[in-house]
Order: structure tokens, then sequence, then C-alpha cells
């Protein structure tokens, strides 16, 4: 018998396979489309996989369907946040848990609403409580402490705690500035080539200053975002 996550991933997966084939799509192409791997997105659409949050906000901004639809088929309330959340991020999870072998100590990331590391963490603390949870969080956001101020840095920070963030799951906070996040986001895209956006810089920058005070240890850092959306905020400096 199919369990309950199980069936809503086959139901997610052929509404995402009539959205591809509507628009006369091949699976590499509508991979490519999502930035995922072929191996990747025929698992969403098999329903072997949990579609993630970073597919639902691509199919919404390039093809305008909502994810109500692609998660429920109608524009229907989500009841049950944190049931919603998990289910999106325990896959990231368990690939990063996967991936690493076990052989976590830090895992580093920035949170707007907070869905992603709350899901991500809760999976690895599951796994190894030793793991320890680093909340990169901009000057100015008061999710992780200190006073209200403007900041540039999108898409993590918050003037408050969202519901779909689990505050008990962050050990530690590193505190990072705009200019910091831009020229590390800069610095990504310099040194590998990867256009990475603000909110990745600001995670890669506070992994730096955590590794710093370390003498061992493995660090995961979560690249969360794609710096080809944010041109308009020229983090890359003028064109000539």
């Amino acid at each position: 018998m199919l369990s309950e996550e199980r069936k809503r991933n086959l139901e997610t997966g052929n509404r995402v396979r009539e959205i591809r084939n509507g628009m006369d799509y091949t699976q590499t192409a509508m991979a490519n489309e999502l930035d995922v791997s072929l191996s990747a997105y025929k698992k969403i659409e098999s329903g072997t996989m949990a579609i993630t949050i970073n597919m639902l906000k691509t199919l919404n901004e390039k093809f305008g369907v909502s994810a109500d639809y692609i998660l429920f088929g109608k524009e229907e309330h989500i009841e049950d946040i944190d049931e919603f959340v998990d289910s999106l991020s325990e896959e990231e999870g368990r690939e990063i848990y996967e991936d690493m072998d076990g052989e976590i100590d830090y895992f580093v990331a920035g949170a707007g609403t907070g869905g992603t590391y709350t899901g991500i963490m809760r999976y690895l603390k599951e796994k190894n409580p030793a793991i320890q949870g680093v909340l990169a969080d901009p000057i100015g956001s008061t999710m992780g402490g200190g006073e209200h101020a403007d900041y540039n840095i999108e898409g993590i920070g918050n003037d408050f705690i969202p519901k779909t963030m689990d505050m008990s799951l962050v050990d530690q906070v590193i505190k990072v500035s705009d200019t910091d996040a831009f020229e590390m986001a800069r610095e990504i895209t310099r040194r590998a080539g990867v256009i990475a956006g603000t909110s990745s810089g600001s995670s890669l920058w506070c992994a730096l200053r955590l590794a710093e005070k370390l003498d061992r240890g493995n660090i995961v850092v979560l690249f969360p975002d794609r710096g080809d959306r944010y041109f308009s905020k020229k983090i890359y400096g003028e064109a000539d």
C-alpha cells in the first residue's frame, strides 16, 4: 500500500509531466529549464522524489504555473505547513547526508521563510544530533538577533521568526554585511565559474568565517540561488 507522501509525489509528477507535454518539451529540455539533472527530473515525474521549492518557484516564474496546482491540482490552502516543509526539504537533506557519507560537522545556510533550512537541518539532526546548524543572517535582519535595518541581500533574513523556521535547529548565527555578501558572490563566479546570488555569497562568507575558528571539520554550504536573477542589482558590476 502506497504511503500518503508517495501518492502525493505520484500526483505531482503526473501534473509536471502534463505541463511538459503541453509545451512539447522533452524530459531533457524540461530538466534544463528547471536547472536539475535529467535523472533527478525523471524521479520527479515518476514520483520517486519530492519536488523541491526551487523547482516550484521556477515552474511559476517561467511557465506561470502555481505551486498550488502542481501540488494539489487546484488552488488549495496548505493547512499543515510543517508537513509541507518537511516533504519538500527531506529529500534535499537526505541527498546531502548520503553524498557526504554522513561525514558532516556543520551545515551553513541562510533562511528567509526558513522552510529549506528547517527541513534540511531537521533531517540532518535526526541522522546525527551532533551536526551543527549555522545560520547565515544579514546585518539588519532580526531573525538571528540584532537590530532591524535595511539590507540588500535577497532571499534570506527577516524581521520576524516565520512559522516555518525552527530556531531550535540553529546552533549559532553568523552575521554578514551587504558588502561581504556581494563580494563573495563575485568571488564564486571568478573562482568557480558559478553565477551565484547574494544569499549564496552570504552563506559562503559565513562558512569561511566559521572555518577560520576550526582546527578541523566538514562544512556543508547551501547555495540556494542563481545570480542571473539579480543582474538588475549589478552585483557583477556595470557592463562595458
